[in-house]
């Protein structure tokens, strides 16, 4: 998907279909479709790629950097960023494909 913000192509969509958004992995540029109420995950968040490597994320830099690492590596991960919010006690989370 193209970025709105730079001219990469390396925007990462959500699989939620309800709350689609999107992450600009060269930029950095995190956006939600207009019209949809979305919680922003970002920053301090933990980062899950493949349900085996859990790193806690505590600004975008570091996630880019992570990010931009498996792009360049063959196949497919599944990219989770999971954020706990104290005031109901629960967990939200992102997941896009790399």
């Amino acid at each position: 998907m193209k970025c709105k913000n730079c001219k990469s192509s390396e925007a990462l969509i959500d699989n939620d279909a309800m709350y689609s958004s999107h992450l600009c992995i060269d930029c950095g540029y995190y956006y939600k479709e207009d019209g949809q109420e979305e919680i922003e995950i970002l920053p301090f968040c933990l980062l899950v790629i493949d349900d085996v490597l859990y790193q806690p994320i505590a600004a975008m830099k570091a996630l880019l950097n992570i990010l931009r690492i498996y792009r360049a590596k063959k196949g497919r991960n599944k990219i989770v960023l999971r954020k706990f919010f104290t005031e109901t006690s629960t967990f939200k989370e992102k997941s896009f494909f790399l």
